[in-house]
Protein backbone atom coordinates (compact mmCIF):
# COMPACT_ATOMS: atom_id res chain seq x y z
CA UNK A 1 0.00 0.00 0.00
CA UNK A 2 3.18 2.08 -0.18
CA UNK A 3 3.76 2.02 -3.85
CA UNK A 4 1.72 4.38 -5.69
CA UNK A 5 2.57 4.73 -10.09
CA UNK A 6 1.19 7.53 -12.18
CA UNK A 7 0.98 9.32 -15.50
CA UNK A 8 2.45 12.58 -15.96
CA UNK A 9 3.92 14.11 -19.39
CA UNK A 10 4.03 11.02 -21.02
CA UNK A 11 6.01 9.50 -17.94
CA UNK A 12 5.52 6.90 -15.00
CA UNK A 13 6.23 7.99 -11.69
CA UNK A 14 6.67 6.13 -9.40
CA UNK A 15 6.80 6.40 -5.72
CA UNK A 16 7.42 3.70 -2.87
CA UNK A 17 6.31 6.44 0.51
CA UNK A 18 2.71 6.93 -0.07
CA UNK A 19 3.59 10.10 -2.91
CA UNK A 20 5.82 11.47 -0.69
CA UNK A 21 8.77 11.40 -3.38
CA UNK A 22 8.26 10.21 -7.02
CA UNK A 23 10.87 9.07 -9.68
CA UNK A 24 10.68 8.49 -13.27
CA UNK A 25 10.66 5.80 -15.04
CA UNK A 26 14.41 5.31 -16.93
CA UNK A 27 14.59 5.84 -20.07
CA UNK A 28 15.34 1.99 -21.15
CA UNK A 29 12.09 1.29 -19.53
CA UNK A 30 9.94 4.70 -21.43
CA UNK A 31 11.45 3.38 -24.78
CA UNK A 32 10.84 -0.24 -23.87
CA UNK A 33 7.11 0.65 -23.29
CA UNK A 34 6.52 2.29 -26.47
CA UNK A 35 7.81 -0.34 -28.65
CA UNK A 36 5.87 -3.90 -29.55
CA UNK A 37 8.32 -6.52 -29.61
CA UNK A 38 5.50 -9.60 -29.83
CA UNK A 39 3.86 -8.68 -33.22
CA UNK A 40 0.98 -6.47 -34.23
CA UNK A 41 1.66 -2.55 -34.93
CA UNK A 42 1.52 -0.22 -32.60
CA UNK A 43 1.44 4.08 -32.99
CA UNK A 44 4.57 5.64 -31.39
CA UNK A 45 2.69 8.85 -31.20
CA UNK A 46 0.17 7.86 -28.51
CA UNK A 47 0.30 8.70 -24.96
CA UNK A 48 0.25 6.36 -21.87
CA UNK A 49 -3.58 7.07 -20.91
CA UNK A 50 -4.27 4.62 -17.89
CA UNK A 51 -2.27 2.41 -15.11
CA UNK A 52 -3.16 0.32 -12.75
CA UNK A 53 -2.55 -2.20 -10.77
CA UNK A 54 -3.62 -5.83 -10.91
CA UNK A 55 -3.81 -8.42 -8.02
CA UNK A 56 -1.14 -9.99 -6.37
CA UNK A 57 -1.20 -13.55 -7.86
CA UNK A 58 -0.05 -16.43 -5.79
CA UNK A 59 3.58 -15.79 -5.92
CA UNK A 60 2.71 -12.63 -3.93
CA UNK A 61 3.88 -10.16 -7.45
CA UNK A 62 1.77 -7.36 -8.31
CA UNK A 63 0.58 -7.00 -12.02
CA UNK A 64 0.93 -3.35 -13.62
CA UNK A 65 -1.40 -2.62 -16.48
CA UNK A 66 -0.74 0.65 -18.92
CA UNK A 67 -2.99 1.48 -21.47
CA UNK A 68 -2.56 4.05 -24.26
CA UNK A 69 -4.91 6.46 -25.93
CA UNK A 70 -4.92 7.03 -29.67
CA UNK A 71 -3.53 3.97 -30.14
CA UNK A 72 -4.43 0.96 -31.90
CA UNK A 73 -2.39 -1.34 -29.51
CA UNK A 74 -3.75 0.03 -26.55
CA UNK A 75 -2.56 -2.28 -23.76
CA UNK A 76 0.90 -3.37 -22.12
CA UNK A 77 1.79 -5.19 -18.63
CA UNK A 78 4.26 -5.96 -16.38
CA UNK A 79 5.07 -8.32 -13.26
CA UNK A 80 8.31 -6.53 -12.11
CA UNK A 81 6.70 -3.11 -11.49
CA UNK A 82 7.51 -1.59 -14.63
CA UNK A 83 11.27 -2.80 -14.78
CA UNK A 84 9.99 -5.18 -17.96
CA UNK A 85 6.74 -4.71 -20.54
CA UNK A 86 4.91 -7.54 -21.84
CA UNK A 87 2.19 -6.75 -25.21
CA UNK A 88 -1.13 -8.72 -26.10
CA UNK A 89 -0.57 -10.60 -27.95
CA UNK A 90 -2.82 -10.04 -31.47
CA UNK A 91 -5.35 -12.42 -32.16
CA UNK A 92 -8.57 -12.34 -34.05
CA UNK A 93 -10.90 -11.03 -31.18
CA UNK A 94 -8.62 -7.88 -31.46
CA UNK A 95 -8.17 -7.30 -35.27
CA UNK A 96 -10.45 -3.93 -34.69
CA UNK A 97 -7.75 -3.16 -31.91
CA UNK A 98 -4.43 -3.89 -33.66
CA UNK A 99 -5.58 -3.63 -37.18
CA UNK A 100 -3.70 -0.04 -38.05
CA UNK A 101 -5.85 0.16 -41.49
CA UNK A 102 -9.35 0.10 -39.76
CA UNK A 103 -11.14 2.65 -40.88
CA UNK A 104 -8.17 4.65 -40.53
CA UNK A 105 -8.96 5.46 -37.08
CA UNK A 106 -6.31 5.07 -34.33
CA UNK A 107 -8.04 8.00 -31.84
CA UNK A 108 -10.04 5.40 -29.40
CA UNK A 109 -8.57 4.69 -26.37
CA UNK A 110 -9.59 2.65 -23.43
CA UNK A 111 -13.06 3.70 -22.06
CA UNK A 112 -12.70 1.56 -18.53
CA UNK A 113 -10.17 -1.39 -17.15
CA UNK A 114 -10.86 -3.27 -14.02
CA UNK A 115 -9.20 -6.14 -12.86
CA UNK A 116 -11.38 -9.01 -11.35
CA UNK A 117 -10.95 -9.46 -7.31
CA UNK A 118 -11.56 -12.59 -6.74
CA UNK A 119 -8.86 -13.83 -9.81
CA UNK A 120 -5.40 -11.60 -10.32
CA UNK A 121 -5.18 -12.95 -14.00
CA UNK A 122 -8.88 -11.67 -15.05
CA UNK A 123 -8.56 -8.28 -16.66
CA UNK A 124 -11.53 -6.28 -18.35
CA UNK A 125 -11.61 -3.47 -20.58
CA UNK A 126 -13.82 -1.25 -23.10
CA UNK A 127 -12.13 -0.58 -26.60
CA UNK A 128 -13.49 1.01 -29.38
CA UNK A 129 -16.91 -0.10 -28.24
CA UNK A 130 -15.84 -3.26 -27.91
CA UNK A 131 -15.92 -5.67 -25.08
CA UNK A 132 -12.88 -7.64 -23.89
CA UNK A 133 -11.42 -10.18 -21.49
CA UNK A 134 -8.31 -11.58 -20.68
CA UNK A 135 -7.96 -14.65 -17.76
CA UNK A 136 -3.80 -15.00 -18.51
CA UNK A 137 -3.18 -11.24 -16.88
CA UNK A 138 -3.18 -9.35 -20.12
CA UNK A 139 -1.33 -12.03 -22.42
CA UNK A 140 -4.19 -12.40 -24.46
CA UNK A 141 -7.43 -10.45 -24.83
CA UNK A 142 -11.27 -12.37 -26.46
CA UNK A 143 -14.36 -10.54 -27.47
CA UNK A 144 -16.87 -11.10 -24.38
CA UNK A 145 -19.19 -8.72 -26.02
CA UNK A 146 -21.54 -11.68 -26.86
CA UNK A 147 -23.41 -9.61 -29.48
CA UNK A 148 -23.46 -6.62 -27.70
CA UNK A 149 -21.89 -3.76 -29.50
CA UNK A 150 -21.76 -0.05 -28.84
CA UNK A 151 -21.49 -0.09 -25.45
CA UNK A 152 -18.39 2.04 -24.18
CA UNK A 153 -18.21 0.74 -20.68
CA UNK A 154 -17.10 3.85 -18.28
CA UNK A 155 -16.90 1.63 -15.28
CA UNK A 156 -16.75 -2.24 -13.65
CA UNK A 157 -19.08 -3.65 -10.64
CA UNK A 158 -17.87 -6.54 -9.12
CA UNK A 159 -19.27 -6.70 -5.75
CA UNK A 160 -22.89 -6.30 -6.73
CA UNK A 161 -25.40 -8.39 -4.87
CA UNK A 162 -27.79 -9.12 -7.66
CA UNK A 163 -25.63 -9.42 -10.39
CA UNK A 164 -22.58 -11.20 -11.47
CA UNK A 165 -20.82 -7.82 -12.86
CA UNK A 166 -22.42 -4.59 -13.45
CA UNK A 167 -20.96 -2.58 -16.26
CA UNK A 168 -22.03 0.81 -16.50
CA UNK A 169 -21.55 2.23 -20.19
CA UNK A 170 -21.26 5.48 -21.99
CA UNK A 171 -24.21 6.34 -23.74
CA UNK A 172 -26.20 2.88 -23.67
CA UNK A 173 -27.39 2.49 -20.39
CA UNK A 174 -25.83 -0.39 -18.12
CA UNK A 175 -24.83 -3.70 -18.80
CA UNK A 176 -25.22 -6.85 -16.23
CA UNK A 177 -24.07 -10.53 -16.57
CA UNK A 178 -26.62 -12.89 -16.66
CA UNK A 179 -24.87 -15.64 -16.50
CA UNK A 180 -21.65 -17.86 -18.70
CA UNK A 181 -21.74 -20.47 -20.81
CA UNK A 182 -18.23 -22.09 -22.09
CA UNK A 183 -16.79 -19.17 -21.27
CA UNK A 184 -18.44 -16.40 -23.05
CA UNK A 185 -20.52 -13.93 -21.37
CA UNK A 186 -24.19 -12.89 -21.54
CA UNK A 187 -26.01 -9.87 -21.17
CA UNK A 188 -28.78 -8.07 -20.32
CA UNK A 189 -28.54 -4.33 -21.84
CA UNK A 190 -30.85 -1.95 -19.62
CA UNK A 191 -31.07 0.86 -22.47
CA UNK A 192 -34.75 0.72 -22.61
CA UNK A 193 -35.57 0.82 -19.12
CA UNK A 194 -33.08 3.72 -17.97
CA UNK A 195 -36.35 6.01 -19.03
CA UNK A 196 -34.99 9.18 -17.81
CA UNK A 197 -32.26 11.13 -19.32
CA UNK A 198 -30.33 14.07 -19.25
CA UNK A 199 -29.59 16.34 -22.20
CA UNK A 200 -30.76 13.65 -24.32
CA UNK A 201 -28.20 11.17 -23.19
CA UNK A 202 -28.18 8.05 -21.29
CA UNK A 203 -24.36 7.43 -20.13
CA UNK A 204 -24.42 6.37 -16.86
CA UNK A 205 -21.96 7.26 -14.21
CA UNK A 206 -21.80 5.97 -10.51
CA UNK A 207 -24.04 3.11 -9.54
CA UNK A 208 -24.57 1.69 -6.75
CA UNK A 209 -27.01 -1.06 -4.65
CA UNK A 210 -28.13 -0.94 -1.23
CA UNK A 211 -25.93 -3.88 0.47
CA UNK A 212 -29.23 -3.56 3.33
CA UNK A 213 -31.86 -3.73 0.24
CA UNK A 214 -30.49 -5.64 -2.68
CA UNK A 215 -33.78 -4.27 -4.60
CA UNK A 216 -32.66 -0.72 -3.70
CA UNK A 217 -30.39 0.51 -6.72
CA UNK A 218 -28.79 4.11 -7.70
CA UNK A 219 -27.48 5.57 -10.83
CA UNK A 220 -26.53 8.65 -12.35
CA UNK A 221 -27.51 9.43 -15.94
CA UNK A 222 -26.45 12.18 -18.02
CA UNK A 223 -23.53 13.36 -20.10
CA UNK A 224 -19.88 14.30 -20.06
CA UNK A 225 -20.53 17.64 -17.70
CA UNK A 226 -23.56 17.09 -15.42
CA UNK A 227 -25.99 14.03 -14.50
CA UNK A 228 -28.74 13.57 -12.73
CA UNK A 229 -30.02 11.07 -10.02
CA UNK A 230 -32.19 7.59 -10.60
CA UNK A 231 -33.78 5.33 -8.60
CA UNK A 232 -34.94 2.19 -8.82
CA UNK A 233 -36.62 -0.35 -6.63
CA UNK A 234 -36.94 -3.75 -8.63
CA UNK A 235 -32.68 -4.56 -8.45
CA UNK A 236 -31.90 -2.00 -11.52
CA UNK A 237 -34.53 -3.11 -13.96
CA UNK A 238 -36.29 0.04 -14.40
CA UNK A 239 -35.38 3.62 -12.71
CA UNK A 240 -37.05 6.54 -12.53
CA UNK A 241 -35.92 10.00 -12.39
CA UNK A 242 -35.24 11.38 -8.92
CA UNK A 243 -36.19 15.27 -9.17
CA UNK A 244 -34.46 18.39 -8.55
CA UNK A 245 -31.11 15.68 -8.11
CA UNK A 246 -28.34 16.44 -10.65
CA UNK A 247 -25.02 14.64 -8.79
CA UNK A 248 -21.99 12.96 -10.15
CA UNK A 249 -22.18 10.59 -7.40
CA UNK A 250 -25.27 8.35 -5.86
CA UNK A 251 -23.82 5.95 -3.53
CA UNK A 252 -24.68 3.79 -0.40
CA UNK A 253 -22.93 3.56 2.68
CA UNK A 254 -21.34 0.07 2.55
CA UNK A 255 -21.93 -0.24 6.65
CA UNK A 256 -24.52 2.30 7.75
CA UNK A 257 -28.01 1.37 6.56
CA UNK A 258 -30.15 3.86 5.33
CA UNK A 259 -27.20 5.67 4.31
CA UNK A 260 -26.89 7.49 0.91
CA UNK A 261 -24.14 10.03 -0.63
CA UNK A 262 -25.04 12.24 -3.56
CA UNK A 263 -22.24 15.04 -4.87
CA UNK A 264 -23.62 17.77 -2.61
CA UNK A 265 -26.06 15.76 -0.10
CA UNK A 266 -26.43 13.47 2.13
CA UNK A 267 -29.79 11.00 3.78
CA UNK A 268 -29.92 8.55 6.26
CA UNK A 269 -33.20 7.58 5.30
CA UNK A 270 -32.62 5.67 2.25
CA UNK A 271 -33.55 8.88 0.31
CA UNK A 272 -36.71 9.81 2.46
CA UNK A 273 -34.82 13.13 3.42
CA UNK A 274 -31.82 15.04 2.25
CA UNK A 275 -29.10 17.51 4.40
CA UNK A 276 -26.65 19.59 2.10
CA UNK A 277 -23.58 18.90 3.10
CA UNK A 278 -20.79 21.83 4.11
CA UNK A 279 -18.58 20.99 1.23
CA UNK A 280 -19.01 18.85 -2.33
CA UNK A 281 -17.81 15.37 -2.41
CA UNK A 282 -15.16 14.45 -5.04
CA UNK A 283 -14.29 11.23 -3.15
CA UNK A 284 -15.34 8.74 -1.12
CA UNK A 285 -12.91 6.34 0.52
CA UNK A 286 -13.32 3.00 -0.12
CA UNK A 287 -11.91 1.13 2.87
CA UNK A 288 -13.98 3.31 4.85
CA UNK A 289 -16.92 4.98 3.52
CA UNK A 290 -17.04 7.40 6.56
CA UNK A 291 -14.10 9.31 4.90
CA UNK A 292 -14.66 11.99 2.43
CA UNK A 293 -12.73 14.08 0.00
CA UNK A 294 -13.29 17.84 -1.08
CA UNK A 295 -10.99 19.34 -3.53
CA UNK A 296 -11.60 22.89 -4.76
CA UNK A 297 -10.01 23.97 -8.28
CA UNK A 298 -10.48 27.73 -6.98
CA UNK A 299 -8.34 27.66 -3.92
CA UNK A 300 -6.34 24.53 -4.71
CA UNK A 301 -7.54 23.51 -1.54
CA UNK A 302 -8.35 19.58 -0.51
CA UNK A 303 -10.35 19.11 2.63
CA UNK A 304 -10.94 15.89 4.33
CA UNK A 305 -13.70 14.67 6.60
CA UNK A 306 -13.94 11.75 8.75
CA UNK A 307 -17.53 11.55 10.04
CA UNK A 308 -19.43 11.43 6.95
CA UNK A 309 -19.03 15.10 6.01
CA UNK A 310 -20.34 16.73 9.16
CA UNK A 311 -16.61 18.60 10.20
CA UNK A 312 -13.83 19.18 7.44
CA UNK A 313 -10.08 19.08 7.95
CA UNK A 314 -7.89 21.16 5.23
CA UNK A 315 -5.25 19.49 4.22
CA UNK A 316 -1.54 21.24 4.07
CA UNK A 317 -0.40 22.00 0.94
CA UNK A 318 -1.94 23.32 -2.40
CA UNK A 319 -2.72 22.02 -5.52
CA UNK A 320 -0.55 22.66 -8.94
CA UNK A 321 -3.84 22.54 -11.27
CA UNK A 322 -7.23 21.38 -11.79
CA UNK A 323 -8.43 18.37 -10.25
CA UNK A 324 -9.31 15.47 -12.13
CA UNK A 325 -11.23 12.33 -10.55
Amino acid sequence: CNTIVCIADDTLYYSYDRGRTWTPETQEAHTLRRTNTKGGKVNTNSKPYKVQFGCYNPNGDPALYLCYNASVQPFKWSHDLGKTWGTTQPTDALDLVINEAYNGNTGYQIEGIATDPKDPYTVWFSFNDVLYRSTDGGQNFYYRGSGMSGDRVDKFVFDDPNYDMVFPCTDKGILRTLGEINGVHYWDNSVDSVTPRYSNSKSIGDYSTDPFDPSHVLCTIGNWSAKILAESWDYGAHFKHVEGVETSISRFHKERQGMIYTASNISTDSGKTCTKLERSISAISESNNDILYHANSTSKKVYRSEDCGTTWTELNGSLPNTVQK
